[in-house]
């Protein structure tokens, strides 16, 4: 069955591991020759800078979750609730999509329950081991669950096993494993040069930024080049403390042209985000996960220990004792010893499903396909 006419409305939002995978999904779906589609996000979330400037249909709805100790803005939130579930029934009504996708954050969740409401087609997209409420409140509901990890399928329990499938996170299909030494060059790096990234999402991390900021000095004593996303808060103190350093390699509050430095590192200190993972993942880069220690359900921690036990990275909690140094010693470690650089390479490959996209393509032609 092909897609090629067919509506697709994808929602999700809030932050960049809700965004990125149903981009991913939203570029593989076009490259099938799908043209029809729309967007629905929150009033706030990082979707609105986004997603307009990618050419998508792009509707708003008013909705936000529950912020600790902000008792005002926690007490709009059943007004919130009910205008878009509105919002959501003139939407759906209006379009009248071939299904709802959705990836996650508050945004999901009346769009994906009405559509449920209404009988339309609906699929979520779990990102992470343990579960965001929007999919353990939605699983029940819609049609088809794609999870990310098998084991996330302990938490979602008394839902029917047919609403399961495991295909793995999606990832953008420009994100791939490119020519070292060509990226290098177009990057204004040296060729030969042992390459660190650091990246704390798409907000960058400021405990990373301080941590590595202690060992700049001896960071330069490893003759190693970096690559530093920064985020908006710490750019400027990292910019001139990185410069004063002699570091060669450059710093950057946001990176657009991810695949190309992902491609040009050798190791990388990150965030356990589920899609920040999926994306090493699918370079296989050896990684030093800090997993965000606020995370709902503490759910990065979860990613990180999986992907410590597969043995393709090292996981350093914040409440880890002498976390500078113990940060300055694994990276020492993971770019001098080659022998377990090449064996945390290989194994992503226990992880990563390289075929996500394909499995979750299939999913919706046959939701689609069963509506006709």
């Amino acid at each position: 069955m092909n897609l090629k006419g067919k509506k697709i409305l994808i929602t999700g939002g809030g932050t960049g591991g809700h965004v990125m995978p149903a981009l991913a999904i939203y570029q593989f779906l076009k490259n099938q020759g799908v043209e029809d589609f729309l967007y629905v996000g929150g009033y706030n979330g990082i979707e609105n800078k986004i997603i307009p400037g990618k050419n998508i249909l792009y509707k708003n709805i008013w909705i936000s979750g529950f912020q600790r100790g902000k008792i005002i803005k926690n007490s709009l939130f059943p007004v919130k609730l009910m205008v878009s579930f509105f919002q959501a029934i003139f939407i759906l009504l209006k379009n009248r999509p071939d299904i709802i996708i959705g990836t996650g954050g508050y945004v999901t969740g009346p769009m994906v329950f009405m559509a449920s409401v209404f009988g339309f087609a609906t699929m979520i997209v779990e990102q992470d081991i343990y579960p965001g409420v929007t999919t353990r409140l939605l699983a029940r509901h819609v049609d088809k669950v794609c999870l990310a990890f098998e084991k996330t399928k302990e938490q979602l329990k008394g839902i029917p096993q047919r609403k399961f499938i495991f295909t793995g996170n999606p990832v953008r299909p420009e994100i791939r494993k490119m020519d070292k030494i060509k990226v290098r060059n177009k990057l204004g790096l040296e060729e030969n040069k042992k390459t660190l990234l650091i990246f704390g999402g798409s907000q960058g991390a400021q405990f990373i930024n301080k941590a590595v900021l202690t060992n700049l000095e001896k960071l330069r004593e490893l003759d190693i080049q970096v690559i530093w996303q920064t985020g908006n808060v710490d750019e400027h103190q990292v910019k001139e403390e990185f410069a004063a350093s002699g570091i060669s390699g450059f710093v950057e509050q946001f990176i657009q042209n991810m695949a190309e430095v992902y491609s040009a590192a050798d190791v990388v200190i990150s965030r356990a985000g589920a899609i920040s993972i999926a994306e090493i993942g699918a370079i296989g880069i050896p990684a030093i996960l800090v997993p965000y220690p606020h995370a709902a359900g503490d759910h990065q921690k979860k990613n990180a220990e999986l992907i410590q036990e597969a043995g393709a990275a090292i996981m350093l909690t914040q409440e880890t004792k002498a976390f500078e140094q113990l940060l300055l010693e694994n990276v020492t470690t993971l770019v001098y010893d080659e022998t377990l650089n090449k064996k945390m390479a290989e194994n992503w490959g226990k992880i990563y499903k390289a075929n996500s996209l394909e499995l979750i393509y299939e999913e919706i032609r046959e939701l689609i396909k069963r509506r006709e």
